[in-house]
């Protein structure tokens, strides 16, 4: 995914987001990563912070996923 090259990454985003596809099973990375590149384009985001990670788990991860996403990512944030 390109775009995700050009994106502003703050804090541990960066590391946030690997997290995430890495907790993935196979099946769904690709999908994963593509509705983030969607989302990316259709926005035209520059800049992803922790806060915008978290807040995307909370809102969209499935429930069998989202404590588990939730724990993660918690673990990362800097502020």
């Amino acid at each position: 995914m390109n775009n995700l090259d050009n994106i502003n990454w703050k804090g541990n985003s960066k590391a946030m987001y690997d997290g995430i596809i890495n907790a993935m099973p196979p099946l769904f990375k690709a999908a994963v990563k593509k509705k983030v590149s969607v989302w990316i384009d259709k926005y035209n985001i520059e800049t992803v912070t922790e806060d915008d990670v978290i807040e995307t788990v909370e809102k969209f991860a499935p429930d069998n996923y989202k404590e588990k996403l939730l724990t993660l990512v918690k673990q990362l944030k800097t502020k």
